[in-house]
């Protein structure tokens, strides 16, 4: 007798699809970080969760425009992460897509950025490659942090996004 296998939408442990977007402003080489206090006072790009039916650049063109009010161009999806975090009995399994963004205008200022979700983000700052992997260890969210552990040099998502 064989089993049949198990619709990962009714597993109580199916993987959540997040979209973490990276916006990448050429200008000045340097990518957006939110400032949170949700968790930990820990740095993590704009992002969110994949919408039933949505691709994932548009996925990261919505909730950079919720989170952050900039419109963005979504270039090709850069990476993928998959961790299972949370305490004893409440972890959960996160797939994250990474997708590389260009600002629609490139003059666009932080300062225009606004904080959406107030509770959980203290601003919104402009961050180089190597700024964020010195706060590595400390600062940035488990994903993000794994990342930046790949790829040292960043050169994947410095170079103009296809």
């Amino acid at each position: 007798m064989t089993t049949k296998p198990t619709s990962p939408s009714t597993t109580p442990h199916s993987p959540e699809v997040r979209i973490s977007v990276l916006i990448h402003r050429r200008l000045e080489s340097t990518f957006l970080v939110a400032k949170c206090t949700g968790t930990l006072g820990q740095f993590r790009a704009p992002g969110g969760y994949l919408e039933y039916g949505e691709t994932f650049l548009a996925a990261a063109e919505r909730l950079t425009r919720k989170e952050t009010g900039l419109e963005v161009h979504a270039r090709r999806v850069a990476a993928v992460d998959g961790e299972v975090m949370g305490g004893l009995g409440r972890e959960k399994h996160y797939v994250t897509i990474f997708v590389v963004c260009e600002l629609q205008d490139e003059g666009d200022e932080p300062e225009l950025c606004q904080v959406v979700e107030l509770e959980e983000c203290e601003g919104w700052e402009w961050r180089t490659w190597d700024q964020l992997r010195s706060e590595q260890e400390r600062e940035i969210d488990m994903p993000l942090a794994n990342l930046l552990d790949q790829n040292p040099s960043g050169e994947m998502f410095l170079r103009r996004s296809l």
